[in-house]
């Protein structure tokens, strides 16, 4: 019995001493384990921003460094000069023994290239904390759009940025990349514009210019005065050249100016230097009539000056022969 008893506790002894210890409960003194930390966006090297409207809603970061230059390079030229609260632009610093701008930031603008260098130019310390670097920059460039660049001081140099390229969105819901090339049509328009009306006049100049001197009084319709004082043809046109004037004190609004006659029919191709009158005052105008042939022969024209409302006076000049 005896023997038996103690067969049975020394295999139970050795079962307990084969089970795996309990882990050690932890100290309440340990250090907690840290959280991974990510690593800086972007850290020390050129990177590219997208302006899209939803970048666009706030301020875009830029971190410096002392005596190192931020190259900030745009896709479009600036509507107007870019402008910043704390900073000093290149080649506009106060003379030798003029008062300094106490600025922490020195910006150069280079507008051949669309590009601005952006640098601290003071160092901090106990008296000039990081925060003391903080400001904005603002850029709007041609084609609208408008951005805002919150410029700090970065805590290790090495987080700086060197360079960050800015770009617009593709595709058709970019208003930016729409306006710039409306304005490269418009420009290219206009030029054409331009050439065709500078032909026209050598061609109106070349054909020759007869005129006829008018020296007869004035036309009335109440106090709506007007006199003819020439009459012209050249290549393209046979024209009248005549002065309006206002005899009443109510303000005279010039309608239009008609030139017609029996056989041409008639144009509304006409032209006031001013169309609103103040009382005496007088401005000159013309009204024209197309004319191919500059052989042709002498007729009867009538002028017609309308007023635009007020009291809707007509005024006709008849008679006009040339």
């Amino acid at each position: 019995m005896i023997a038996a008893a103690l067969t049975i506790v020394l295999a139970i002894s050795g079962a307990a001493a084969k089970k795996p210890p309990k882990p050690p409960s932890p100290s309440v003194n340990a250090e907690p384990q840290a959280a991974p930390v990510e690593p800086a966006e972007n850290t020390g090297r050129r990177r590219a921003v997208l302006l899209t409207p939803e970048r666009l809603s706030k301020p875009i970061g830029i971190k410096g460094a002392p005596n190192v230059a931020t190259m900030l390079s745009f896709p479009e030229p600036w509507a107007a000069p870019p402008s910043c609260g704390d900073c000093i632009v290149g080649g506009q610093e106060p003379a030798a023994g003029q008062p300094q701008p106490s600025t922490l930031w020195r910006i150069d603008i280079f507008d051949a290239t669309n590009t601005i260098a952006v640098k601290p130019i003071a160092f901090p310390g106990p008296d000039l904390p990081l925060t003391a670097f903080e400001a904005s920059l603002d850029v709007t460039l041609q084609g609208g759009t408008a951005v805002t660049l919150f410029l700090t001081l970065a805590e290790v140099p090495g987080n700086a940025d060197l360079r960050i390229d800015f770009q617009l969105p593709d595709g058709a819901d970019s208003k930016s990349r729409r306006t710039a090339l409306e304005r490269e049509l418009r420009t290219e328009y206009d030029g054409r514009v331009a050439d065709s009306v500078r032909d026209a006049i050598a061609e109106t100049m070349m054909a020759g210019t007869k005129c006829r001197d008018f020296s007869s009084g004035p036309r009335r319709k109440d106090e709506l005065i007007a006199r003819v004082r020439q009459m012209c043809r050249n290549g393209s046109y046979l024209y009248v050249v005549f002065e309006v004037e206002n005899g009443s004190k109510s303000d005279l609004a010039l309608s239009t100016a008609t030139l017609a006659d029996k056989n041409s029919g008639q144009s509304d191709f006409y032209r006031f230097k001013k169309d609103r009158l103040l009382f005496r005052e007088r401005t000159l105008g013309f009204a024209a009539l197309p004319s191919a042939d500059p052989n042709a022969p002498a007729s009867s024209y009538t002028l017609t000056i309308t007023e635009d409302g007020g009291t809707e006076r007509t005024l006709v000049i008849d008679g006009l022969d040339f």
